[in-house]
């Protein structure tokens, strides 16, 4: 199980967005396959990996680290709408992983970010 940070650039407008999230792939890109995401350049940013021979630990622990994440970046006001910010018609994205998307305020920055994913992995323990 991988939890990601990702950078998505909206190509139309070159406006940023981040995302945090959790996959089965081992390569985060391989998530956004989907053609909802074509309307950006995607960067991976940082990744924070577990295996296990059971799913469910592996699981379960990658989603403690989201958790954290979760602590760090709350997700946008649910009246927030992200096809709207971007321009795009409504449904574009079809309201998957909306939640995950990280906003960063005028203070912040995106190296700020990726310090704040390292931190977190440094501080998660080893399950074995």
């Amino acid at each position: 199980m991988v939890c990601y940070l990702v950078k998505l650039q909206h190509k139309k407008t070159g406006l940023v967005l981040y995302k945090r999230g959790t996959t089965k792939w081992p390569n985060p890109l391989d998530r956004f396959k989907d053609d909802k995401y074509s309307i950006f350049d995607i960067t991976v940013l940082a990744t924070y990996s577990y295996s296990h021979e059971s799913w469910t630990k592996a699981h379960t622990v990658v989603n403690v680290f989201e958790q954290v994440l979760n602590g760090l970046w709350p997700p946008k006001e649910k009246e927030f709408n992200v096809e709207k910010y971007l321009g795009e018609e409504a449904g574009a994205l079809d309201n998957t992983g909306i939640t995950e998307f990280i906003y960063l305020k005028a203070t912040e920055t995106e190296e700020q970010l990726i310090n704040h994913f390292e931190m977190a992995k440094k501080s998660m323990w080893k399950i074995k």
